[in-house]
């Protein structure tokens, strides 16, 4: 029954726009207020464009501009409502993530308080801290470790890999890595972000000491003298890094094994230190081509 009404409705709607068909003005109107009924705003406004009749052929498309108004309307409070649910979503997915990283920040302080020695209230030890063979390493409280860090305590010759004492203070992305040796900080030491330290031959820092980001500090060497064997089979030598007290190493510093570096020193940005350094010396330039004593 709808399929036919809805066909004759059609039939009207063409009759309409016959030029040779006269209608009344009445019955016009009528099938104009049907067709605008149904919503089909294109076939209304072809069957207006023969309408005799401008006051009616001007009501009914104002009509047409009317909806289509509307209909943006209604599609922007619709935006706007989704645009307003999305943030909503939003404020509550971050809530929900600060509680969650709450929740996980106070399962790690369990976890860590339960195998170092550092007691509740003398650490700010990040969640994400990665701790590798963690019965040996060492640490004394107060001591600060920042995001992403990676401290391995692996050693074959001591009791325990990494040693770090009290009034340590790691930024991010710091790797300590014993390498079967052992990395030994007195404190208070400061490290910058990315530095990495090599403990194959061990490492001895002293008091006092500040690290800068993307230092080097590797205490092993590859063998590399026999033509016959791949350099990777020839094994390694470590005589192990010393490092003194009150000493600044700049950002981006190598120190490579064998070397050890006196009491009030400062090594420059980008330095690569391959011999010893003497007490109260700044030194600079890729290969410590420049020594100064300071007075």
């Amino acid at each position: 029954m709808k399929k036919e009404q809805h066909m004759h409705l059609r039939r009207k709607s063409r009759i309409l726009r016959r030029p040779d068909k006269v209608v009344p003005i009445e019955h016009r109107a009528k099938q104009y207020s049907r067709i605008a009924k149904r919503g089909s705003h294109k076939e209304l406004f072809a069957a207006l464009e023969n309408e005799p009749n401008d006051v009616l052929r001007d009501i009914f498309i104002k009509y047409i501009e009317d909806c289509k108004h509307l209909l943006t309307e209604n599609e922007g409070h619709k935006r706007a409502r989704s645009q307003f649910a999305l943030k909503g979503l939003a404020r509550t997915y971050i809530k929900l993530m600060e509680h969650l990283h709450d929740l996980h920040q106070w399962a790690f302080d369990l976890y860590f308080e339960s195998w170092s020695s550092v007691r509740h209230g003398q650490y700010d030890v990040s969640h994400s801290v990665d701790f590798r063979t963690r019965n040996q390493i060492l640490l004394n409280g107060p001591i600060t470790i920042k995001s992403y860090a990676i401290i391995n305590g692996r050693s074959d010759r001591y009791r325990y890999g990494v040693v770090l004492g009290a009034e340590s203070y790691l930024k991010e992305r710091v790797i300590l890595d014993a390498y079967g040796g052992r990395i030994h900080a007195q404190g208070p030491i400061a490290m910058g972000q990315n530095v990495f330290v090599h403990g194959g031959g061990g490492v001895t820092i002293g008091k006092h000491v500040i690290i800068g980001p993307n230092v080097c500090i590797i205490a092993s060497n590859h063998n590399y003298r026999n033509p016959s064997i791949p350099i990777m089979f020839q094994g390694d030598r470590a005589k192990g890094i010393v490092i003194g007290d009150n000493v600044w190493i700049g950002a981006g510093a190598v120190i490579l094994d064998g070397v050890s570096i006196g009491n009030k020193v400062v090594i420059g940005a980008g330095t690569i230190i391959t011999k010893d350094v003497p007490d109260n010396t700044v030194t600079y330039g890729t290969r410590i081509t420049t020594q100064e004593r300071i007075n």
